[in-house]
């Protein structure tokens, strides 16, 4: 019992002390443009990049130095192409059902006050330039920070909230516990209530996936994927320096929304074939360490 509480305890301790990393990398980065004087709302792209880098190199040897004591916690077994392919299409799924919430928290708010506040407070956190004009900011940095969206930023969340968090929490709890518990605090990083609602759905999700492929870069590209179509894609498509007509963005934007939901289904078969996948893989090894060590006969003299 003893040792199950001093598991728990270090286990904490450990997520706290990631997390807490990860929030001063962010507050350092914000001091030291601020500092500079670099307008962080006109270089967000630049920023974002810095913030995530400096994030992951920090944990990164948070992670080194903590397997050396206590051993490897992040898995990065090799990929099947199977798990891969279905990990990409339950991405897309995803990204379908994260709509389908918005429409009903978008329904919900011209109800209910304080949906349509949390709502507009969230459209003014996910708009890049909801506080600064398009022709303010260099078109090198927009673009820097649609790649950022779905390449470091996904990078660097994973590593902290499936990678270190989840990776902790299963030394000293169920698989299924530790799956839930990071998505709550992925979920609650987030911060605004709207966006807290489905960063939990995308939390249980990507953990999931990392618990069935066993491999941090699966949930990497679902999340990286996610971003791709549900942000960087929708920013892209908005600037206004590549003069796309709003005909096509809208229709570019009502194909992909087609796309997302017609992919919910076959993304619920992926997701399943990858938790069959895991389970026969479970059931496989337990029987492997079951099985008696061959007894060797002794050799007459």
């Amino acid at each position: 019992m003893r040792k199950v509480i001093r598991d728990v305890v270090i286990a904490c301790l450990k997520v706290a002390l990631a997390l807490g990393i990860f929030l001063l990398c962010n507050f350092a980065g914000l001091y030291l443009f601020d500092l500079a004087g670099i307008d962080r709302k006109v270089y967000a792209g630049v920023c974002d990049v810095f913030i995530s880098l400096l994030s992951l190199g920090s944990l990164c040897v948070f992670w080194r130095i903590d397997r050396k004591i206590s051993g490897e916690f992040i898995s990065f077994a090799k990929p099947l192409p199977s798990r891969t392919v279905c990990s990409a299409i339950t991405a897309v799924g995803l990204t379908g059902l994260v709509v389908i919430y918005m429409l009903a928290a978008n329904y919900l708010s011209d109800y209910i006050n304080s949906f349509k506040e949390n709502l507009d407070q969230y459209k003014d956190a996910v708009n890049r330039y909801s506080e600064v004009s398009q022709k303010e900011v260099p078109l090198w940095d927009s673009l820097i920070y649609i790649v950022a969206l779905f390449t470091i930023i996904p990078l660097s969340e994973e590593f902290l909230f499936r990678g270190i968090v989840m990776g902790q929490l299963r030394k000293a709890a169920p698989g299924w516990l530790a799956l839930l518990l990071q998505a709550v605090i992925f979920g609650l990083m987030h911060g605004i209530t709207i966006h807290i609602g489905y960063a939990l759905i995308c939390g249980i999700v990507l953990g999931a996936v990392y618990m069935f492929c066993d491999n941090l870069w699966m949930s990497v590209l679902v999340h990286g994927i996610f971003n791709l179509l549900g942000s960087a894609l929708p920013t892209f498509l908005a600037l206004e320096q590549f003069g796309i007509p709003k005909e096509t963005r809208l229709n570019t934007s009502y194909i992909m929304s087609l796309v997302e939901y017609f992919m919910m289904f076959p993304a619920a078969l992926a997701f399943v074939y990858l938790w069959y996948k895991y389970k026969k893989s479970r059931e496989a090894n337990s029987l492997t360490a079951e099985e008696p060590e061959p007894v060797e006969e002794g050799v007459p003299c």
